[in-house]
């Protein structure tokens, strides 16, 4: 016998709807966790390094150089990140603490973090 026409049409319907429920569907656009600001320093950034790698050192500018300083002090700021703490091993200051300004920043919960009230004043 025959298979009928319509039988067999719903036979390959229904493999077909089985294939396409089988494809992962595409995730929905995911909202971004970065911040303005921290997209902002990445442009500045992507762009000086753009015209590093273009024109050479020869065309930066102090300008250049001024809006990465500027992005990351804003990053700086809104993401809560300290200088580490230095102790002072000679001199006047012996012992006391200060900020580390050649230091890289950390996290405010960071053991090594300065925080304000430790600088005793």
């Amino acid at each position: 016998m025959t298979e009928n026409t319509f039988i067999k049409w719903i036979k390959d319907e229904a493999k077909d709807y089985e294939r396409r429920k089988a494809v992962p569907k595409k995730k929905k656009e995911e909202k971004s966790q970065i911040s303005d600001a921290v997209l902002k320093l990445v442009n500045i950034t992507k762009e000086l390094t753009r015209h590093i790698d273009e024109c050479g050192i020869r065309y930066i500018t102090y300008n250049d150089v001024h809006k990465v300083e500027d992005a990351i002090d804003i990053v700086v700021e809104e993401t809560n990140l300290k200088l580490q703490k230095h102790v002072h091993e000679a001199g006047e200051q012996k012992g006391e603490l200060s900020r580390a300004w050649w230091s890289d920043f950390v996290r405010a919960d960071d053991p090594r973090a300065f925080k304000e009230e430790e600088d005793g004043k």
